[in-house]
């Protein structure tokens, strides 16, 4: 039944997510700042890890963890660094998705395979990875510890786990600190800049309301750092925010996103710098983090 209504709900999500500019990432000035903070760069965050950080490294075969509709696997492939891409989902339409946008880009079979299937039940007999993405996957999924630990094994000898992921409040209960800080400044928005031109305020999301749409919607997303340096060995590490702009985003005008609109643009990059001075201050933390691990030779998980 879980997994009927989480399969149901991100069959209809992905498709929303990729055109709506409700959705934080998709405001260019947050992606700009987000990926600057991921890479100490302006530039994406995907490119700069197989081009800069990996130095052009060749990946035999990567897996993708809850790869969704295949768009960030497209934009890997296109690196021209990996030879060939596996991914999973449990969203029969992601798939589908996926499988539609490696044909259409002219992509051999042989160079991609995407399949439905729940992370807990993943496996791959005799096969490893040297390369291994979860972008926005592990937040997700309440068994961490034996996901993690099947990565873990899944990984080969010299390869590398990438985390891409929200690590806030779990269930999205947002703190007491992110609540008033975010309502504060919703409090002195020009209603034109605000979502329907109607002054809401961010509230926590009841546990039964998301429950009944999206289940496995953050569950666990506060241990997920340290279940992961508990699994791996972290070589590079980077908070990227998001602690007041992400909740905060939905509830502006989406039609004023990405228009060179100067009262809203003036607007965004106050709450980011805000969003940063605070989390600098240590009075907030960041929701959002960017890791790349390798394989530690003895996890607490196999030990």
């Amino acid at each position: 039944m879980r997994n009927a209504i989480v399969a149901k709900y991100w069959d209809k999500q992905f498709a929303r997510m990729e055109g709506d500019n409700g959705y934080w990432t998709n405001n260019v000035i947050v992606a700009e700042h987000i990926n600057t903070l991921m890479t100490g760069e302006n530039t994406r965050w995907l490119p700069w890890l197989f081009h800069s950080y990996f130095g052009e490294r060749t990946f035999r075969s990567a897996l993708s963890v809850c790869c969704g509709n295949g768009s960030q696997e497209l934009d890997m492939y296109n690196t021209g660094c990996v030879e060939q891409i596996h991914g999973f989902d449990l969203s029969p339409g992601a798939i589908q998705s996926a499988r539609e946008r490696f044909s259409t880009a002219g992509i051999h079979d042989a160079a991609f395979r995407f399949q439905v299937e729940d992370a807990r039940e993943f496996s791959a007999p005799d096969h490893s990875y040297d390369l291994i993405l979860c972008a926005g996957a592990l937040h997700h999924l309440r068994d961490l510890e034996s996901t993690l630990a099947n990565m873990h094994s899944l990984l080969s000898d010299d390869g590398f786990f990438v985390l891409v992921e929200y690590v806030g409040p779990n269930y999205h209960q947002w703190t007491p600190l992110q609540l008033s800080a975010t309502n504060s400044i919703l409090e002195r928005i020009d209603p034109l800049l605000l979502r329907n031109h109607q002054r809401e305020f961010l509230k926590r999301p009841s546990r039964t309301r998301m429950l009944l749409s999206d289940p496995s919607e953050s569950p666990r997303s506060q241990e997920i750092p340290h279940l992961v340096r508990n699994s791996f060995r972290v070589v590079y590490e980077r908070a990227y925010n998001g602690t007041l702009i992400h909740p905060l985003h939905p509830l502006l005008n989406a039609d004023l996103v990405n228009v060179d609109d100067e009262d809203f643009d003036a607007l965004v990059r106050s709450v980011i710098s805000l969003e940063a001075d605070l989390i600098q201050q240590g009075v907030l933390s960041s929701d959002f983090i960017f890791m790349v691990c390798r394989k530690s030779p003895q996890s607490r998980h196999s030990m």
